[in-house]
């Protein structure tokens, strides 16, 4: 025996040959080297076991802590307080796999609990509790321990180890406030979820799959989000968010639950229960008017607008909010944020063209969307015509309550001082072409035109737009059908002229809608003669359109817009 080389753990491998000039060497991952004619020993073993135990907590470290999938807690109240655990797995700080392959039904009893944690207490102290799935092992079986002589006592020892785990409840350093419970489990997340407190609480061989709170030895709510964690799978969104996001949903659909039972709306601060809201969320439809302009979830101090935006495209800028800072209510630091209201890719595209502004040839910026502003106070209505009203109430009537959404922007770059990089500033127009000369005498004899040949060809419809230009996308879109459509026919062209004198300049967003519908109806000359007779009194032209009989084929809002110029 004395021909064995045993080199001890730690340092002292170094001084063995081949070893100089390397790092110390972690004892922990240390393994025995086996050979023919070697005395091994219990502890050889167990530096094994040690090993590979270390390797496999190495790789679920790697993962991330948190629940990969399943383990659902409920905590149910019927039959008596029991937890409800589903099939799942989780891997725990300290590494270890925690797995539970069928359903745990678990009894919220105190006098078990006391067996099990050998106390002599029978009730649970008022407070707030972890519940937590832990590591655990327990010795099974008995084995004989060989008698190192003929003479000895024999001895037994326990002769294998099963690994498990159980649920337990943690008692966490947090007070019960007397408080509404809504409310005060909003407040815990700002230290749980924010400030990652929750994983310092439990140990490192345990996950948290929720918080029960106890009063009185009796369960008063279980709040399974505020401590659960899930393994982050996706890399662009911080678990931070993730998981307030969870909390907030799950929260935020209990309170609308708790104000539909007592009778009030969904029309309230967010402040009034919650500290911090995810970088993006869900919001009560009732706490949104986009019509009058009013929002009363979000404090005053932060720059709230509302923009449609494409069902399909949701998800991607929901993601794509989610990795800005959280929005701290108490901070009173003004943000960005955008309420987005999801629309069909169809209607999508109906109610954008006529939100869009135009493009500005002397800015040269194209056209666009520009978000309605919205105030906790109600706007007061604007001295011109408000032509997005309309559509913001027919936009209003599709969204759903369950998909209105709510997503912070990045701080812009006057208040950072980063600038983005320009990758187009629009277009210049096309200089207008001038018109051909006219014909010589005695040379261009045969291209002599009749009247209305001469006519058509220097009074058309974009003349006539250059001198009363639409601005909004709806009176564009006029021109332009009109152009394409009408362009040689020269009686509704005489006709537009008439009624754009008679209507005047104030009805000018209003009268290219109604050109396009007089033309396609074939009505010019009756409503140019009924408008013409109805104002040779000094009656003012909206006033003439709205009370003007069913001759002319407008729709109802036409006639809206026209009588609101009156009014404005």
């Amino acid at each position: 025996m004395s021909d064995v080389n045993f080199q001890p753990l730690g340092r002292d491998v170094n001084a063995a040959s081949g070893f100089d000039g390397h790092a110390d060497i972690d004892p922990r991952l240390t393994r025995t080297h086996y050979f023919d004619g070697r005395l091994l020993k219990a502890r050889d073993l167990v530096r094994d076991q040690a090993y590979l135990d270390r390797r496999l907590r190495e790789v679920g470290q790697t993962l991330g802590y948190g629940v990969i999938e399943g383990l659902g807690t409920r905590f149910v109240l019927e039959g008596g307080p029991h937890f409800v655990v589903a099939p799942g797995t989780a891997v725990s700080a300290a590494g270890r796999v925690l797995q539970v392959a069928t359903p745990m039904t678990v009894p919220l009893d105190a006098a078990a609990a006391a067996a099990l944690n050998e106390r002599t207490q029978l009730h649970f102290d008022r407070g707030l509790y972890a519940v937590v799935l832990s590591y655990a092992e327990r010795p099974e079986a008995i084995a004989e321990v060989y008698p190192r002589d003929l003479g000895a006592e024999r001895e037994t020892q326990f002769d294998i180890t099963v690994e498990g785990v159980r649920l337990g409840l943690v008692p966490l350093p947090a007070q019960l406030a007397q408080q509404n419970p809504l409310r005060l489990r909003a407040q815990l997340a700002r230290r749980f979820i924010v400030a990652s407190a929750i994983e310092q609480m439990i140990p490192e061989d345990s996950v948290a799959l929720g918080i029960l709170a106890i009063e009185e030895d009796t369960p008063r709510w279980f709040d399974e989000p505020l401590a659960r964690r899930s393994v982050p799978r996706e890399l662009d969104v911080p678990g931070v968010q993730a998981a307030l996001s969870g909390h907030y949903e799950a929260l935020l659909g209990e309170v609308l639950e708790a104000r539909r039972r007592g009778g009030r709306s969904g029309d309230f601060g967010a402040n009034e229960i919650f500290d911090v809201l995810p970088p993006a969320g869900s919001l009560p439809k009732d706490a949104v008017d986009p019509v009058a302009g009013r929002q009363g979830y979000f404090p005053e101090m932060h720059r709230v607008t509302i923009a449609p935006v494409r069902m399909a495209d949701v998800e991607l800028i929901r993601r794509e909010s989610m990795r800005l800072p959280v929005i701290d209510l108490a901070l009173g630091e003004p943000m960005d944020i955008v309420v987005l209201a999801p629309l069909p890719n169809a209607e999508y595209g109906q109610f954008a063209r006529r939100l869009e502004h135009v493009m500005v040839p002397q800015t040269r910026r194209l056209g666009f969307i520009h978000p309605r502003p919205l105030s906790v106070f109600r706007l007061p209505r604007p001295a011109v015509l408000d032509a997005d009203e309309a559509t913001w109430a027919d936009i209003w009537e599709r969204v759903p309550d369950e998909r209105l959404l709510y997503v912070r922007r990045p701080l812009r770059a006057a208040e950072t001082g980063i600038s983005g990089i320009v990758l187009a500033r629009g277009f210049d127009l096309p200089a207008v072409p001038a018109p051909p000369a006219g014909p010589q005498p005695g040379v261009d004899e045969s291209r002599l035109l009749d009247d209305s040949a001469v006519v058509a060809r220097y009074l058309t419809f974009q003349v006539l737009a250059g001198l009363r230009p639409p601005q909004q996308a709806q009176g564009k879109a006029a021109v332009t059908h009109l152009h394409n459509n009408f362009a040689d026919d020269l009686a509704a062209v005489m006709e537009s002229v008439k009624i754009l004198l008679l209507a005047g300049r104030d009805y000018t967003e209003v009268v290219w809608p109604t050109l396009r519908r007089l033309a396609t109806q074939s009505t010019m000359a009756p409503f140019r003669q009924a408008l013409q007779d109805g104002m040779a009194d000094g009656t003012p032209a909206g006033t003439v359109v709205d009370a003007m009989p069913d001759i002319a084929g407008l729709t109802q809002s036409l006639r809206e817009r026209w009588a609101a110029v009156v009014e404005d």
